[in-house]
Protein backbone atom coordinates (compact mmCIF):
# COMPACT_ATOMS: atom_id res chain seq x y z
CA UNK A 1 0.00 0.00 0.00
CA UNK A 2 1.29 3.44 -0.81
CA UNK A 3 1.80 6.25 1.66
CA UNK A 4 -1.02 8.08 -0.09
CA UNK A 5 -3.39 5.12 0.48
CA UNK A 6 -2.34 5.00 4.14
CA UNK A 7 -3.08 8.69 4.61
CA UNK A 8 -6.46 8.42 2.85
CA UNK A 9 -7.52 5.44 4.97
CA UNK A 10 -6.35 7.06 8.23
CA UNK A 11 -8.22 10.28 7.35
CA UNK A 12 -11.31 8.25 6.49
CA UNK A 13 -11.16 6.29 9.74
CA UNK A 14 -10.75 9.55 11.65
CA UNK A 15 -13.84 10.91 9.88
CA UNK A 16 -15.79 7.79 10.89
CA UNK A 17 -14.60 8.10 14.49
CA UNK A 18 -16.00 11.66 14.53
CA UNK A 19 -19.47 10.29 13.69
CA UNK A 20 -19.61 10.25 9.88
CA UNK A 21 -19.90 6.49 9.42
CA UNK A 22 -20.89 6.62 5.74
CA UNK A 23 -17.21 6.92 4.78
CA UNK A 24 -16.68 3.31 5.90
CA UNK A 25 -18.31 2.06 2.70
CA UNK A 26 -15.49 3.70 0.74
CA UNK A 27 -12.52 2.65 2.87
CA UNK A 28 -13.46 -0.88 4.01
CA UNK A 29 -13.28 -3.88 1.71
CA UNK A 30 -16.62 -5.70 1.29
CA UNK A 31 -15.18 -8.74 3.08
CA UNK A 32 -13.69 -6.68 5.94
CA UNK A 33 -14.07 -8.43 9.29
CA UNK A 34 -14.00 -7.01 12.79
CA UNK A 35 -13.14 -8.73 16.06
CA UNK A 36 -14.13 -7.36 19.47
CA UNK A 37 -12.35 -8.34 22.67
CA UNK A 38 -15.69 -8.05 24.48
CA UNK A 39 -17.14 -11.15 22.77
CA UNK A 40 -14.11 -12.77 21.06
CA UNK A 41 -15.94 -13.17 17.74
CA UNK A 42 -15.11 -12.24 14.15
CA UNK A 43 -18.04 -10.77 12.19
CA UNK A 44 -18.38 -8.88 8.94
CA UNK A 45 -17.62 -5.21 9.50
CA UNK A 46 -20.76 -4.10 7.65
CA UNK A 47 -22.97 -6.21 9.98
CA UNK A 48 -21.20 -4.81 13.05
CA UNK A 49 -21.59 -1.26 11.72
CA UNK A 50 -25.31 -1.72 11.06
CA UNK A 51 -25.80 -2.61 14.75
CA UNK A 52 -23.41 0.13 15.91
CA UNK A 53 -25.10 2.83 13.80
CA UNK A 54 -28.55 1.81 15.06
CA UNK A 55 -27.34 2.05 18.67
CA UNK A 56 -25.54 5.35 17.94
CA UNK A 57 -28.62 6.87 16.29
CA UNK A 58 -30.71 5.77 19.30
CA UNK A 59 -28.32 7.68 21.60
CA UNK A 60 -26.82 4.57 23.24
CA UNK A 61 -23.28 5.16 21.89
CA UNK A 62 -21.52 8.35 23.02
CA UNK A 63 -19.00 10.16 20.83
CA UNK A 64 -15.42 8.94 20.63
CA UNK A 65 -12.89 11.16 22.41
CA UNK A 66 -9.11 11.51 22.33
CA UNK A 67 -8.84 9.81 18.93
CA UNK A 68 -5.24 9.20 17.87
CA UNK A 69 -4.27 7.36 14.70
CA UNK A 70 -0.78 6.22 13.68
CA UNK A 71 0.58 4.05 10.86
CA UNK A 72 1.88 0.51 11.40
CA UNK A 73 3.76 -1.85 9.11
CA UNK A 74 0.53 -3.48 7.86
CA UNK A 75 -2.04 -0.70 8.28
CA UNK A 76 -2.66 1.60 11.21
CA UNK A 77 -3.61 1.80 14.88
CA UNK A 78 -6.38 3.90 16.39
CA UNK A 79 -6.66 4.75 20.10
CA UNK A 80 -9.80 6.34 21.52
CA UNK A 81 -11.93 6.69 24.62
CA UNK A 82 -15.59 7.23 25.41
CA UNK A 83 -17.71 7.63 28.50
CA UNK A 84 -20.64 5.24 28.51
CA UNK A 85 -23.17 5.23 31.34
CA UNK A 86 -23.42 3.28 33.58
CA UNK A 87 -20.06 1.67 32.72
CA UNK A 88 -17.98 4.85 32.87
CA UNK A 89 -14.81 5.53 30.92
CA UNK A 90 -13.90 2.98 28.22
CA UNK A 91 -10.64 2.80 26.29
CA UNK A 92 -10.36 1.31 22.79
CA UNK A 93 -7.48 0.21 20.64
CA UNK A 94 -8.24 -0.70 17.06
CA UNK A 95 -5.60 -2.47 15.00
CA UNK A 96 -6.48 -2.15 11.32
CA UNK A 97 -4.95 -4.21 8.52
CA UNK A 98 -5.02 -2.86 4.98
CA UNK A 99 -4.54 -4.39 1.55
CA UNK A 100 -5.06 -2.95 -1.90
CA UNK A 101 -6.03 0.49 -0.62
CA UNK A 102 -8.85 -0.79 1.65
CA UNK A 103 -9.25 -1.85 5.27
CA UNK A 104 -9.59 -5.64 5.38
CA UNK A 105 -9.49 -6.45 9.11
CA UNK A 106 -10.15 -4.64 12.37
CA UNK A 107 -9.22 -5.95 15.82
CA UNK A 108 -10.88 -3.86 18.53
CA UNK A 109 -9.65 -4.20 22.10
CA UNK A 110 -12.12 -2.68 24.57
CA UNK A 111 -11.54 -2.12 28.29
CA UNK A 112 -13.31 -0.13 30.97
CA UNK A 113 -11.05 2.17 32.95
CA UNK A 114 -10.27 0.61 36.32
CA UNK A 115 -7.92 0.94 39.24
CA UNK A 116 -5.62 -2.08 39.14
CA UNK A 117 -2.94 -0.67 41.45
CA UNK A 118 -5.03 -0.54 44.65
CA UNK A 119 -6.12 -4.22 44.66
CA UNK A 120 -2.60 -5.32 43.75
CA UNK A 121 -1.07 -3.27 46.57
CA UNK A 122 -3.41 -4.71 49.23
Amino acid sequence: MTERDDERLMRGWSTAMSGNFSVLNDICAPECEIWHSSDNRWILQRDAMDAFIAAHDAGRIPPFEEVRIMPTAKGFLCQASMTMQPIGRIHLIQLLATEGGRIVRVEEYISPEMDLATPLAA
